[in-house]
């Protein structure tokens, strides 16, 4: 990512808030109005100071859950692969953690599997050779990807996903947000 692009995303999804708040208008409450917005005025240097700084990155799948994995029928012969790759980046890993247990999962599943699997997750790391990212750098880009994921639904509104849809993702996500404490970031 570069800071040009930064902006330009920035901007998008500035222009996106302002058509999804007009869409929804009372059906979206004061305190996820204010949210968001202090969201959009905040995530900027975040942004930059972790994605342009040669800080680690990877290459993360962007759109992972369970509808995007197919599942071996013979775990002892065949893998796990992961399929619809349209919305590959270069992100911090954890990203893709928060994709898949923020946006998809209740909030008791996300508590109840949440650390556990994002431990795991960061040891594999480690086990792969991954060097200079402790639990507390993955942690922080988990609780940042969470951050970015406030703008999912938006953008699923915007190119008319159904509502039933974005709308619990909406949910889901800024209840994450809140219980992670995802604002003392900004």
């Amino acid at each position: 990512p570069t800071e040009p692009k930064l902006q330009r995303q920035w901007h998008e999804q500035t222009t996106l808030f302002t058509h999804f708040a007009d869409f929804l208008g009372d059906r979206l409450s004061d305190t996820r109005r204010q949210t968001i917005e202090k969201v959009l005025a905040n995530i900027m240097p975040l942004r930059i100071r972790r994605l342009t700084t040669g800080q680690p990155l990877t290459l993360i799948h962007g759109d992972l859950h369970a509808g995007n994995m197919l599942y071996p029928r013979n775990p002892a012969k065949d893998t796990l692969r992961l399929i619809d790759w349209k919305s590959w980046s270069i992100l911090p890993g954890a990203f893709d953690m928060a994709n898949m247990l923020v946006c998809y999962w209740i909030k008791e599943r996300r508590q109840q599997l949440q650390d556990t699997l994002l431990r795991r997750y960061h040891h594999y790391l480690q086990e792969f050779g991954v060097t200079n990212y402790d639990w507390d750098a993955c942690w922080y880009d988990y609780r940042l990807g969470v951050i970015e994921h406030v703008f999912f639904p938006i953008w699923q509104q915007s190119v008319e996903t159904p509502d039933f849809a974005w709308w619990h993702n909406f949910d889901r996500i800024l209840t994450a947000y809140d219980d992670l404490g995802c604002a003392e970031l900004l």
